[in-house]
């Protein structure tokens, strides 16, 4: 799904059901990935394979980033 619908009510509401899904998170999400505190998602290190990071407020995620035909992350 698009990173419009991509609140914490709605993902709180998906996980909720017991269901995997993929979204877009925006860049400006915070996230906790090395135990220190939370920043921006774009200023993370995001390794192919992906990696796990809490995710404020959410909880646990493994994220990826995709890269456009552009170059655009």
């Amino acid at each position: 799904m698009d990173s419009w619908y991509s609140a914490l009510k709605n993902l709180k509401l998906i996980a909720s059901f017991g269901w995997f899904f993929l979204t877009r998170l925006k860049r400006n999400r915070l996230v906790n990935s090395d135990g220190v505190g939370n920043r921006p998602i774009s200023e993370v290190e995001i390794p192919p394979k992906g990696r796990v990071v809490h995710l404020k407020g959410f909880g646990f995620v493994r994220v990826f980033r995709t890269v456009s035909k552009e170059g655009g992350a």
